[in-house]
This record gives structure tokens, C-alpha cells and sequence, in this order.
């Protein structure tokens, strides 16, 4: 009788040479076989995985990219004395350890995450309180989002990054947050919460009390399933996730129907405007 293949096709060849299953397809930059269409490429050539929640395009690992969208270098501060800037741009990385940076992203300063430059991958920017706000609103609002939001697993376990208990996590939304902690600009440890906590930033302009401005982040934290704002000094460095632009006017190039709101992202025609 004939022999059939992998593929199930009697008398067949199999995968093809250089796919990675019986359609054709390829390993993209993420590993991931398929088309490609789950994988977007920072300006650095970091690749991330994304997930669709509701009708939002979420990647779902934090950002590493050292350079902004013109190729300019985003300062890096490796030392706790230089890590104070509110106006200028800069990053860290949680302990100066590289691994850090490899699993939990990098940490930013707000002034990163609103310059004109642009930090996220083209085709999508840093959220607002807002779009921040549709996605926890799916996932059952701020009570258990966060508990959706988080990846399972234990340190104490071996399973997982958060520590114990890591209330209610189940990730069934695939955004896989992960507790990368945070670098703040006063006290002698500045870097902290690394398995405790999570706090991603938010573009929203904040409001100044004294010689502080205040902003917004999402934060999740081992030990409850709520997602909470919390408000921090720009000059803090957190973690930071990229959504895809939405557009709602049908007159702009990038329209996109499925929009729920308007991130000021749309272009158009020279000619017509």
C-alpha cells in the first residue's frame, strides 16, 4: 500500500523543506509557525507576539527597544545617581542584569513613552487610560481583569515569575503580565517589586502637585485580582505594552472599521487636505 506522510497525503513528500507544517507556512520572528500575522519587529529587531482582546491588538510581552523610531539612541542609565530626568528620555534595566531585559522588558521614564519620536513598533503606540480602560471593561472590569490579565504560575511553584499566591491568575485573556517591578528616583534601592508587582505605563497627560507631575499606570500585583491606576512621578521607570492604532474617520488612509476609539493616528492624502 501506498505510504502516506505527515501530512496525511498518500505517497506525499511531507512538509516541504524550510516549513514548519503541511500548509507551508514558516517560523516568524516570534518562533511562531503560522503567517506571521501574530508577530510584530521593533526598529532594535526585537520580535513580539501578539494577542487580540476584544477588538484591540495588545502585544503580549513588555517593550526592550533601546532606540526610538528615527534610530535615535534612548538614553540608558545604569547607575542610581543619574536616574532623576523628567524631561529627557532614558531606560534601565531591573538590576543592570541583561536576563532581566530578555524576560520582564525594559523599564522607562515617562518621557519616553510621549516623545514625538515614537518608542512602540510602527503600526501601534503606548495606551491611554481610555484603551486601558475598554480592555479591563472586557475582561469582566478592574475587580478581575488583573487575575486575567496576569501569567499563571508560582516562583515558589517553579512554574511561573509572580510570587505566591498570584491571586486568581489565569491569563486566559493572553496578555501574559508579568511583575518586572520598577526603578524609582529617590531612596538607596531604587529598583523594586520585581514578582510583586506590574506597572505598565499609560500616555495620559498627569496632573503636578508641588515639584512632582503625576501619571498613570495599569498595575497588577501578586496578591489580588483587582487591575488598579496607580500614580507615579514621570521620572519613575516602568514597563511598557504597545497596542495597535485605531483610526475612525473614514476619510483617512488608515481607517479602521473595527475602531472603538481614535488614538489621533489617522492619515491622509496630501491632495485632499
Amino acid at each position: 500500500s501506498d505510504y502516506c506522510d505527515e501530512c496525511g497525503v498518500c505517497g506525499g513528500d511531507g512538509i516541504a523543506d524550510g516549513a514548519c507544517d503541511c500548509d507551508g507556512n514558516v517560523l516568524d520572528e516570534c518562533g511562531i509557525c503560522g503567517d506571521g500575522s501574530n508577530c510584530i519587529v521593533d526598529i532594535d529587531g526585537n520580535a513580539y507576539q501578539t494577542i487580540l482582546i476584544g477588538e484591540q491588538l495588545w502585544m503580549a510581552e513588555n517593550l526592550k527597544v533601546t532606540h526610538y523610531n528615527n534610530g535615535d539612541e534612548i538614553t540608558h542609565i545604569t547607575n542610581n545617581e543619574d536616574w532623576s530626568s523628567y524631561d529627557e528620555g532614558h531606560y534601565g534595566v531591573y538590576d543592570n542584569d541583561p536576563s532581566n531585559a530578555d524576560i520582564y522588558g525594559n523599564l522607562y521614564n515617562w518621557a519616553v513613552v510621549v516623545d514625538d519620536r515614537g518608542v512602540c513598533p510602527e503600526g501601534f503606540h503606548v495606551p491611554s487610560d481610555a484603551e486601558y480602560t475598554i480592555l479591563t471593561d472586557y475582561l469582566g472590569g478592574e475587580s478581575v481583569a488583573g487575575g486575567k490579565m496576569k501569567e499563571r504560575g508560582t516562583i515558589e511553584d517553579g512554574d511561573g515569575l509572580w510570587t505566591s499566591p498570584n491571586t486568581d491568575a489565569t491569563n486566559e485573556s493572553g496578555f501574559t503580565a508579568l511583575p518586572g517591578g520598577d526603578h524609582e528616583p529617590w531612596g538607596e534601592n531604587q529598583q523594586g517589586g520585581m514578582g510583586y508587582y506590574g506597572s505598565f505605563w499609560s500616555s495620559a497627560e498627569g496632573n503636578t502637585s508641588g515639584e512632582w507631575e503625576f501619571h498613570s499606570c495599569l498595575m497588577l500585583t501578586f496578591d489580588s485580582s483587582l487591575s488598579s491606576w496607580g500614580y507615579h512621578p514621570g521620572q519613575v521607570g516602568m514597563s511598557v505594552r504597545c497596542l495597535q492604532d485605531e483610526c475612525t474617520d473614514p476619510e483617512a488612509c488608515n481607517y479602521n472599521s473595527d475602531a472603538t476609539i481614535d488614538d489621533g493616528s489617522c492619515v491622509y492624502l496630501e491632495e485632499n487636505y
